[in-house]
């Protein structure tokens, strides 16, 4: 499972025990420095994961979703307000402007031929199936 936010935590590996909790379907909190890594909720059913992606003021043209080699990819820009040519002053800027970056390792037991996306109201939301367990197989001993 991928960590949801880096503490400095001593002695507890956080995305490393969400890792093994979730049986590999998202690994190691990956994200550049220079990009804003959107929040993320993460839900298991039966035979699927279902992830959404906080990406408030992006649109549509401006965001993707890739997977490559069992890694998915959300990408996105927001680009920010142009003040100056208007005559405006900032008086002050909280929202993020930039670059938005997260990366999930998907686990062997993902379908990630079938993975669906829908973006509504600034939310990103990833369908993602599993594949059927397969059956171990008895092997005859000669």
């Amino acid at each position: 499972m991928n960590a949801l936010t880096q503490l400095p935590l001593k002695g507890w590996n956080l995305a490393g025990d969400f890792d093994n909790l979730f049986d590999g379907l998202i690994s190691r909190y990956e994200n550049p420095k220079s990009h804003y890594s959107p929040a993320l909720d993460i839900i298991e059913s039966e035979n699927k994961y279902i992830v959404k992606a906080n990406l408030p003021g992006i649109n549509r043209d401006d965001l993707s979703v890739s997977v490559k080699e069992g890694m998915l990819t959300i990408e996105a820009e927001s680009k920010s307000d142009n003040f100056e040519k208007d005559g405006q002053t900032v008086i002050r800027l909280e929202r993020h402007a930039g670059k938005y970056f997260r990366r999930l390792r998907l686990g062997k037991m993902i379908d990630d031929s079938a993975i669906s996306a829908d973006y509504k109201d600034g939310v990103l939301i990833l369908t993602i199936p599993r594949r059927e367990q397969e059956e171990g197989r008895k092997i005859l001993i000669n």
